[in-house]
């Protein structure tokens, strides 16, 4: 799921939305005529009205924790096919389980078998539909105006991105007497001096170093007023990607780039929902919290709780809280430093722990103190951050919002134990910072949800 989806195919997703609930509920009706052929009644053929409800969820659910939605991820053939394998086992295990325990829900092997098959059947037919069909009649064809490493790596996001629809267009060649710029091995990038007789299937045109002094303006107006969308280097690439392009960003462009609004009644709002989700959310864990706290003393030696300095909002210093999941000397000689894949000092249940993101859990209390929220960039330590401030310029622009317990990077990156990484979830944190919306902290959390039942991006 992507709110920054592509012009032109920014409804690709409610397409597949729509066309995959109406699959499951064609299945749905599928299995409920199945057991009205077997009763031998009409009347039968919709024992359960509710039934048509919950299956469609359950279904919508489980397509969505298989990453189904994701459309910034390329799936093969096989790998569809294999995927709704798997989900159709997943939704015959929780029909069945449910159907035990509630014997109302129990409608027999006919309903339920026709229901799984026709369902994997139809999904499996329309995803080939929409891939196959329409995804290639909605391409959205790229034209690069300029050179140099903003333009490598522009079209290599192009390239990266193109099941999304993207087609970088080839640059003219020399019998067309226009001069050719090249960039690596990569097309579509073309000189300055070739504007006037750019590719006219060009829906986009993306303008590298718009602040050179040789930049054709009204060339470039006049394509915009042809139809052609002009964009700059940055834009393009935040809109393509959901990141900053950190470090070919210039900090001109982030004083002058639309975003980084933030309304009092926004904000308010935010604070009253990180309130009342904290509140509510801390109810329903605490036997969870409990048993964890228990769990933690009979696995190792120490405290339950471990406290850390962490650097906040505006670049104030607070104590974060976190359920213990390493040996509480693990950072006696090595001091502040990231975890690592595998590493030796996690305990046995911390690593449980860390793996569900249970380990956060006591955090809700920094929510609760308004010293965090609920979403935002991760705090990280005061040595730390002097570290990474020191090697990337704009590093401390992260701290003008409250850190969250989850975030933008965190479900768009893996855990990050290296500077390069740092500069990575950065370039997320401050795209999140500069379109923050209630929308988004949605999206955000939707994802956080998936994440934490995979166990992805832990260490």
């Amino acid at each position: 799921m992507k709110l920054f989806a592509p012009s032109g195919l920014a409804n690709q997703l409610t397409l597949l939305v729509t066309g995959d609930l109406a699959c499951v509920e064609a299945a749905t009706r599928a299995g409920f005529w199945a057991l009205a052929a077997a009763n031998d009644s009409r009347a039968a053929a919709e024992p359960m009205p509710a039934l048509g409800i919950a299956l469609p969820i359950l279904w919508m659910l489980l397509l969505y924790l298989r990453d189904f939605y994701a459309i910034a991820r390329p799936r093969s053939k096989a790998n569809t096919a294999a995927n709704l394998i798997m989900i159709a086992c997943a939704a015959g295990t929780f029909t069945a389980t449910a159907a035990m325990a509630a014997p109302a829900l129990n409608l027999g092997r006919r309903f339920y078998l026709t229901q799984i098959i026709a369902a994997t059947v139809l999904l499996a037919v329309w995803r080939i539909v929409v891939f196959a069909r329409i995804a290639e009649r909605a391409s959205i064809t790229v034209s690069i105006l300029g050179g140099g490493a903003q333009a490598e790596s522009l079209a290599r996001e192009i390239r990266r991105h193109a099941h999304l629809g993207y087609r970088l267009l080839d640059w003219p060649t020399q019998s067309d007497g226009l001069e050719k710029l090249a960039v690596g091995d990569y097309s579509g990038v073309i000189a300055a001096s070739t504007l006037p007789q750019i590719h006219p299937e060009a829906d986009v045109l993306v303008v590298t170093d718009p602040e050179r002094p040789f930049a054709p303006i009204r060339e470039l107006l006049a394509w915009r007023m042809a139809g052609v969308q002009v964009f700059d280097f940055e834009s393009f690439y935040e809109h393509l990607t959901g990141k900053i392009p950190l470090p070919l960003a210039r900090e001109a462009w982030l004083v002058f780039a639309p975003g980084f609004r933030r309304p009092s009644w926004s904000q308010r709002l935010k604070r009253i929902l990180d309130i009342g989700a904290t509140a509510a959310i801390g109810l329903m864990t605490t036997p969870l919290m409990l048993a964890i706290g228990v769990l933690i003393k009979l696995d190792s030696a120490g405290p339950v709780l471990y406290s850390q300095e962490r650097v906040g909002f505006n670049g104030e210093v607070f104590r974060l809280h976190k359920f213990r999941s390493m040996r509480h000397d693990a950072e006696r000689l090595s001091g502040a430093v990231w975890a690592v894949k595998g590493d030796p000092r996690v305990t046995r249940i911390g690593w449980i722990i860390r793996r569900l993101r249970l380990d956060e859990l006591p955090q809700l209390w920094n929510v609760l103190k308004g010293e965090m929220s609920l979403i935002g960039p991760r705090p990280e330590r005061p040595e730390i951050v002097q570290r990474l401030a020191k090697a990337i310029p704009l590093y401390h622009y992260r701290h003008f919002t409250r850190p969250g317990i989850t975030g933008w990077a965190q479900v768009c990156f893996p855990y990050g134990a290296t500077m390069e990484d740092a500069l990575e979830k950065l370039s997320y944190e401050l795209y999140y910072i500069k379109n923050w919306s209630l929308a988004f902290d949605v999206q955000i959390v939707l994802q956080t949800v998936k994440v934490v039942l995979l166990g992805r991006g832990s260490r």
